[in-house]
């Protein structure tokens, strides 16, 4: 049940000259002690909408803040590993890529049809 709408985002377009819109898919959420029972429920909520962006051809965008990993950083190092470790089972799957912002906006102006692009990881800090 998608509580926060549709998570997969669509390659980027752009929007006025040189200004290209791409929306995020899900803000990673640091581990908490008070939470600790949800992590792994979000963990497999991440797991399927990458699964459907790699089935899709489209991207998912996932977004964080580095310093939130400050205070649990043995748990929050495990659960982005996690999600890092299943995207490389993605990409031997599925051909899904790993590409930083700037990667995006070099293949979608390497491309005359963006149904040509491959499914995308992207991670943003």
């Amino acid at each position: 049940l998608p509580l926060a709408g549709n998570d997969l985002a669509d390659w980027p377009t752009e929007v006025a000259p040189g200004l290209y819109e791409m929306q995020a898919s899900r803000y990673f959420r640091p581990y908490t002690s008070s939470l600790a029972g949800l992590a792994r429920l979000a963990l497999r909520r991440i797991k399927q909408a990458m699964k459907r962006a790699a089935l899709a051809g489209r991207i998912y965008h996932i977004w964080f803040h580095p310093e939130d990993f400050g205070l649990y950083p043995t748990e929050n190092l495990a659960l982005f590993g996690e999600v890092l470790s299943y995207y490389q089972q993605l990409r031997d799957q599925y051909g899904m890529q790993s590409l930083s912002m700037a990667g995006v906006l070099n293949a979608v102006s390497q491309m005359d049809s963006q149904a040509s692009l491959s499914p995308c990881l992207t991670l943003s800090a």
